[in-house]
């Protein structure tokens, strides 16, 4: 999970993302409230979903929205795990 912190960190510090601000804050709180000792199944899942966002972000894809909302479903769903 410190690498998907990382990757998200990284993605709010790009002016290009500054419209995404606040979806992006809202990730990075979520994922730093996730317990990092143990891995779940989940964790692959919000990989794969964390670099599907950085390659919207790149093209300003219209799938953004829904990126967002799997993402933070995903984290919700691993936080109950």
């Amino acid at each position: 999970m410190q690498i998907c912190e990382k990757c998200i960190t990284n993605l709010l510090s790009m002016n290009k993302n500054k419209s995404y601000e606040s979806q992006l804050m809202l990730v990075l709180k979520k994922l730093k409230c996730c317990n990092k000792i143990v891995a779940t199944n989940v964790d692959e899942k919000i990989v794969s979903c964390i670099i599907k966002l950085e390659k919207e972000l790149n093209v300003s894809g219209s799938e953004l929205n829904n990126i967002f909302e799997e993402l933070t479903f995903l984290i919700s769903q691993r936080n109950s795990e």
